[in-house]
């Protein structure tokens, strides 16, 4: 990201917001007072997030605690993933791909921005087990 940023934000890590909750990943707009939130999910062999605590993640921790903060209303729940497998739909039970989940988050956010037409938040989610692999082929 610091990459990337040719002077338009500042990157920081674990800085508080709110009631003494840390983002994952914060950029600082340098031209204005503002910022946006990046809350990452790493799905591993040592943490399998459920449908239920992505859910959570979106709804309780990035939106209501990191985007409830007058200075920040653009937010990103990334998921990130090491092996293919399926996630059980919390409402419905059925199974769905990685690709269904995002999608699935992505309408809870699109549903909430409805009624907070202050926020911009967008789910999504990369495999990066299939980018290393590619890349030491």
């Amino acid at each position: 990201m610091d990459d990337k940023k040719r002077g338009a934000y500042t990157v920081s890590q674990e800085a508080v917001v709110i009631s003494e909750k840390r983002t994952d990943i914060r950029l600082q707009a340098t031209s204005f007072n503002s910022y946006a939130s990046i809350e990452l999910k790493i799905d591993d062999k040592s943490n399998k997030w459920s449908g239920s605590a992505l859910r959570k993640a979106l709804i309780d921790q990035l939106i209501g605690q990191y985007l409830n903060h007058e200075r920040c209303y653009v937010g990103c729940l990334l998921i990130m993933m090491r092996e293919t497998r399926k996630w059980k739909h919390p409402d419905t039970g059925e199974m769905m791909t990685f690709t269904q989940t995002v999608e699935w988050l992505q309408s809870e956010a699109y549903t909430i921005m409805k009624e907070r037409t202050e926020l911009r938040v967008i789910v999504k989610g990369t495999d990066y087990a299939s980018t290393a692999n590619e890349s030491h082929s």
